[in-house]
């Protein structure tokens, strides 16, 4: 079924695209990349939206739910930054309230779990805001971020199983599933800066992990990719954090300030973009003028030709 509506609608958009359609063009594609999702195919969604060329004239409604799919695509591929940067962007053009709740809501629950993937905590405004119904729709996805805050697996864990049907329904459950490893770095990091010496099994019974050899490879792999800064006495089997260093040593404050300037470059570039001016009627009059002088000056050619020939 999924295949016979795309190609319906593949259909469509070739004809959009001949007869200059760009309200047309932009709907039949969000319907696309939509259909696309739909049906698991996020490497074709992927494929297709490179190929095709979103109209920079459509209505912010149909821009608001591209960049909304955009997001969706980068967050399944990995591209965290680049999904929050679509999600924001989505957000800012999408109707305000009242309207569009439940776009609005989609929004935010994705955004919060691509912040989440990236590392960082969503702040408090976003999941209790003035607006009716919001509260509730994204009451699940708070107590996720408690969660995964806490850094407790067990916890975790309990919450994926009390709200299972509404991350299916939203069909976030893969994201969702995929923050195990982050919660196990939280309660990692947090363990860091709290100890500095403690055993494997106080380690297995704070972070929820069920086996002892599990937690010394977690807690390598954690070392190794920089999560902590610790070191294994494998004999006495405890793990021994290593002082912490100046942070504003390093380069993490430049990269990180780096950061915030693209994102405000990009900001301000898609503002200047957005701008549109009415056209000038005296430069319209000049164009139209100068058109009818050369189509003037063709027609006294040709004739002239034609004179020319008879002599």
């Amino acid at each position: 079924m999924e295949g016979e509506v795309r190609s319906l609608l593949l259909s469509a958009h070739r004809t959009s695209c001949l007869r200059k359609d760009e309200i047309g063009e932009a709907t039949i594609i969000n319907l696309i990349v939509r259909n696309y999702l739909r049906s698991n195919l996020v490497e074709q969604a992927s494929k297709f939206v490179s190929k095709a060329t979103f109209p920079e004239n459509s209505p912010n409604s149909e821009w608001a739910r591209h960049l909304y799919y955009l997001g969706r695509i980068k967050a399944v591929q990995l591209d965290y930054s680049g999904g929050i940067s679509c999600l924001v962007q989505a957000l800012r053009k999408a109707p305000q309230p009242p309207r569009a709740l439940g776009f609005r809501a989609e929004v935010q629950k994705l955004s919060c779990l691509v912040q989440l993937l990236k590392g960082e905590i969503p702040e408090r405004s976003s999941f209790f805001t003035q607006e009716k119904g919001m509260n509730s729709l994204m009451r699940p996805y708070f107590e996720l971020v408690l969660s995964v805050r806490n850094g407790n697996v067990l916890d975790f864990q309990a919450v994926v199983q009390k709200h299972k049907e509404v991350f299916d329904a939203d069909a976030n459950t893969p994201l969702v599933l995929r923050l195990r490893h982050n919660v196990i770095k939280v309660g990692l990091r947090n363990i860091n800066l709290a100890y500095s010496k403690i055993s494997i099994d106080d380690i297995c019974a704070k972070c929820g992990i069920q086996s002892r050899g599990d937690a010394e490879a977690i807690v390598a792999k954690a070392i190794r990719d920089g999560v902590i800064d610790a070191v294994i006495d494998h004999k006495e089997g405890y793990v021994r954090s290593k002082d912490i260093g100046d942070i504003y040593s390093t380069t993490e404050p430049q990269i990180a300030f780096r950061r915030r300037i693209d994102f405000c470059m990009q900001l301000h570039n898609d503002a200047i973009k957005a701008m549109k001016y009415p056209p000038k009627k005296g430069q319209d009059i000049e164009k139209m003028e100068k058109h009818l002088r050369e189509q003037i000056d063709d027609a006294d050619l040709i004739d002239e030709l034609l004179n020319e020939d008879e002599d």
